[in-house]
C-alpha cells in the first residue's frame, strides 16, 4: 500500500472522528441547553412531568408538611392506578383555554352540553377541598399542587372517554403559560419560539385540541373588564402562541358566548368529522349552571 494511499485512510479516519465530534458536542450542547431551559422554568413553577412535581412533594422543606402528607394521601387513595390500559376507541378530549376565566368556563360548560360531553375542571373534584391549604402557602409548592392536579385530572378523563366525550376548562397551558409570563418582563426578553419551554409535557395526555379564547379588554356584552394589568395580557397571548406539541386554536374576537360556540362547533366539524354531535345552546339557557357546575362524571 503506498504512502499516498495511508495518508488518504488516516485524513478520511480523522475526518470521520471530527465529524463525530462535532455531532456529538452538538448534540449534547443542545441536550444541556435543553435541560437548563427546563430546570429554570421548574423553579418558578412550570412542570414537564409527573417525577419533577414530585420532586417538589419530596423536597425535605415540604414533605413533612401538613398540606403535603393530606395531598399525597388524597391522591394515593383516589387514584392507586394508572387507566391508560384501556382498549376500544377513546372519544375526543377537548381544552378550553381563555385569557379569561369566567370565559373559558362558561364557554367550556356550552360546549360540553352542546356536544354530549362530559365537563371537567382543573383542579379536580377530588383535590379542590385542598386547595386553601395551598393557597395560603403560595409560591412553588401552590404550583406543584395545581400540576399534580393536572395529573389527577388527565386520570379522571381517561376513565370515563372510551365512553364519552370530554370538554375541560383550563389544563396544563392555563398553569405554564401564566408562569411563564409572570416570569419575564417583557415579550422581548421571553425564550425564543421553539425553545423546550413551550413543549408539551411528554408523559401527560393530550387532548385533540385546545380552544384558545383571546377575550378583549373593555367591557362588551358579557365582557368585562380583565383584572390583569395590559403589560401582562401581551405576554401571556405570545406564550400561548409559541406553545407546541399540541394543535391550539385561537379565537381571536369580541363576539358572545353564542357566537364562540358556533365557531368552535364549526372548527370541530372540520378537525374531528363524525366525531361530535352537535345540538342548539344558548348562553342563556344555561347561565347560573355553567358558572356554578359540578364536573360530570
Amino acid at each position: 500500500m503506498s504512502g499516498y494511499t495511508l495518508m488518504s485512510i488516516f485524513i478520511l479516519k480523522f475526518e470521520s472522528i471530527a465529524l463525530f465530534n462535532i455531532i456529538y458536542c452538538s448534540h449534547h450542547i443542545r441536550s444541556t441547553v435543553i435541560a437548563n431551559s427546563i430546570e429554570a422554568c421548574q423553579d418558578y413553577g412550570v412542570f414537564y412531568s409527573f417525577d419533577a412535581v414530585m420532586q417538589v412533594f419530596n423536597d425535605a422543606k415540604y414533605y413533612n408538611t401538613t398540606e403535603v402528607r393530606q395531598l399525597m394521601r388524597t391522591y394515593q387513595e383516589t387514584y392507586p392506578y394508572d387507566p391508560r390500559r384501556r382498549y376500544g376507541k377513546r372519544k375526543p378530549f377537548i381544552v378550553v383555554e381563555s385569557t379569561r376565566r369566567d370565559s373559558r368556563r362558561s364557554v367550556g360548560w356550552m360546549l360540553a352540553r352542546s356536544t354530549g360531553s362530559r365537563y371537567m375542571s382543573n383542579p379536580p373534584r377530588s383535590l379542590v377541598p385542598l386547595r386553601d391549604l395551598f393557597d395560603n402557602r403560595g409560591g412553588l409548592l401552590r404550583r406543584a399542587y395545581f400540576s399534580i392536579g393536572m395529573y389527577a385530572a388527565a386520570h379522571d378523563v381517561l376513565e370515563v372517554m372510551y365512553r364519552y366525550p370530554v370538554v375541560m376548562a383550563g389544563y396544563w397551558h392555563d398553569q405554564a403559560a401564566f408562569a411563564i409570563a409572570k416570569e419575564f418582563q417583557d415579550i422581548k426578553d421571553l425564550p425564543p419560539p421553539g425553545d423546550p419551554v413551550y413543549r408539551w409535557p411528554a408523559d401527560l395526555l393530550k387532548p385533540d385540541l385546545v380552544f384558545f379564547i383571546n377575550s378583549p379588554d373593555r367591557e362588551s356584552g358579557h365582557w368585562r373588564v380583565t383584572p390583569r394589568p395590559n403589560v401582562f395580557k401581551p405576554k401571556l397571548v405570545e406564550v400561548m402562541r409559541r406553545m407546541y406539541g399540541m394543535p391550539v386554536l385561537e379565537l381571536n374576537d369580541t363576539f358572545l358566548y353564542d357566537d364562540i360556540l358556533l365557531r368552535m362547533q364549526g372548527h370541530l366539524d372540520s378537525y374531528l368529522p363524525g366525531r361530535l354531535n352537535f345540538q342548539q345552546v344558548f348562553y342563556k339557557d344555561i347561565i347560573g349552571q355553567g358558572n356554578n357546575a359540578d364536573e360530570q362524571t
